[in-house]
């Protein structure tokens, strides 16, 4: 089974509770499921699908913003830029040591399936 993407959007909202700064990060995604015969695979309803699929692009989400906060120790995400935007006087006391700033980032990924497309494995035999 495969998820075609059409349409994709995401929303970084910076929140601050006391000391402790974190991020919701929403992102959302409408597409095709795109069915192939040509293995056995299981089925499922779209709902069971689209909420397998928001599952699995949650734990690659969570997984991609571990390394970039702790391994790589970059900002690719634009999550300082936000805080930044929304809290600025906060922004002014984290930047200078932003790099090693722990925060917290929630995401909620969401897909929605507009159609549903088969595609089937066709051989032709040659005519002797």
């Amino acid at each position: 089974m495969t998820y075609e993407i059409k349409h994709t959007k995401s929303k970084i909202i910076p929140r601050i509770k006391g000391e402790v700064i974190s991020f919701h990060v929403q992102v959302e995604s409408d597409g095709w499921f795109m069915e192939d015969w040509t293995s056995p695979e299981e089925k499922g309803t779209e709902n069971t699908l689209e909420k397998e699929f928001s599952d699995q692009a949650e734990q690659q989400i969570q997984q991609l913003l571990y390394k970039m906060q702790h391994v790589y120790k970059v900002d690719v995400g634009g999550f300082g830029e936000r805080l930044r935007i929304k809290h600025h006087k906060v922004w002014k006391k984290v930047k200078p040591a932003w790099d090693k700033t722990d925060y917290d980032v929630i995401s909620s990924p969401c897909f929605e399936c507009k159609n549903m497309q088969i595609i089937q494995k066709v051989q032709y035999q040659g005519i002797k």
